[in-house]
C-alpha cells in the first residue's frame, strides 16, 4: 500500500514541474516577441536616419561635383594646350590644380558611386565593346601621373580579343582605379604593365606594378569598403578605402571576379575577369 501511495505524488510533481517550466517557456516566448518588435522599431529607425544622412551627403557631395569637374577639366584643357608655351614653375602649377581637382573628383565620385551601389541601384549600359578602347583612355587620363614620377605605362595584350558585352565606363572605372592605384604605390623609375590574357570562357585584365606591396594580413580585407592598406602612396597620395570596393561590385555585376597577388616590398598584381560570351 505504501508503494501504491508513492507513484500519484511522484505524477504530482512532475506534472507541476512541467506546467512551472511551460508557462517559464511562454513568457521567454512572450517576451521574445516583445524584444523582437522593439528591435523591428529600432532597424526601422535607424534605417530611416540612415537614409537621411545618405540623402544629405548626396546632396552635398553632388553640388560639389559640377564645379570640380569643370576645374578637372579646364585644367587639363590649359595643360594640354598651353604647357609648351609656359615655365617650368606655371607648368608645375597646372598639373598640380589638374592632380588636385581629379583626386578631390574622384573622391566625390566614390562617395556617390558607393552609395547608389549599397542602394541597389548600380545599372550597367552594356553594349559591345573593343577591350582595347576602356584600356587605352585609362593609360591616356593617367600618364601625366605616371610621368611626374617618370613611370613607364605599358599594355601588353597576349591574345586577339573580340568585342565583350560591358559597360564600357564602368570597366575604365576599374580600371582607372586599379592603375592610379600602382601609380600611388610604385616607386620613380619603375614600370607598370597592363596585361591581357583569354582563359576559359573569360579575358583577364591584370595591372602588374614594382611598387611597395601589400602585407599579406591585409590582402584579405582589401576589398572591403573602407579598408586602407598601411603601406602609404610613395608621394603622399590619399585614399578613400571605396576604390576597390566599388571596383568588386562593378566587376561582379559583370559576372566576373577580382583579385590580387602582392609580395611585400616587391610590388602587386591586381586582376579581375569579364565573361567572354560574344554579344547577341
Amino acid at each position: 500500500m505504501e508503494q501504491r501511495d508513492k507513484k500519484p505524488s511522484v505524477s504530482v510533481d512532475l506534472y507541476e514541474e512541467l506546467s512551472r517550466l511551460n508557462n517559464e517557456l511562454a513568457n521567454m516566448h512572450r517576451e521574445l516577441a516583445k524584444k523582437n518588435v522593439e528591435l523591428q522599431d529600432l532597424n526601422k529607425t535607424l534605417h530611416f536616419l540612415n537614409e537621411e544622412k545618405n540623402r544629405f551627403l548626396g546632396m552635398a557631395v553632388h553640388d560639389l561635383r559640377k564645379p570640380l569637374a569643370i576645374i578637372s577639366m579646364y585644367s587639363e584643357f590649359l595643360h594640354d594646350s598651353l604647357s609648351s608655351n609656359l615655365n617650368k614653375d606655371n607648368q608645375d602649377f597646372i598639373a598640380t590644380i589638374m592632380s588636385s581637382s581629379k583626386t578631390m573628383l574622384g573622391t566625390i565620385n566614390a562617395f556617390l558611386d558607393f552609395s547608389k551601389i549599397e542602394a541597389g541601384r548600380l545599372e550597367l549600359q552594356l553594349q559591345p565593346t573593343d577591350i582595347a578602347i576602356p584600356i587605352k583612355n585609362t593609360m591616356k587620363l593617367n600618364e601625366i601621373f605616371a610621368n611626374k614620377k617618370n613611370i613607364t605605362l605599358s599594355y601588353v595584350p597576349h591574345d586577339t580579343i573580340p568585342k565583350i558585352l560591358i559597360d564600357g565606363n564602368r570597366i575604365e572605372q576599374v580600371l582607372d582605379n586599379l592603375v592610379s592605384n600602382a601609380i600611388k604605390f610604385s616607386r620613380t623609375d619603375t614600370n607598370i604593365t597592363i596585361g591581357l590574357d583569354k582563359k576559359d570562357g573569360f579575358i583577364i585584365i591584370s595591372v602588374k606594378d614594382e611598387g611597395l606591396g601589400i602585407p599579406e594580413q591585409e590582402i584579405e580585407t582589401l576589398f572591403n569598403p573602407y579598408e586602407k592598406t598601411s603601406v602609404k602612396g610613395t608621394s603622399g597620395e590619399q585614399s578613400t578605402g571605396l576604390g576597390l570596393a566599388i571596383a568588386k561590385k562593378i566587376v561582379i555585376a559583370h559576372k566576373g571576379k577580382i583579385w590580387v597577388d602582392s609580395t611585400e616590398g616587391a610590388g602587386s598584381t591586381f586582376s579581375f575577369s569579364l565573361p567572354l560570351a560574344q554579344p547577341d
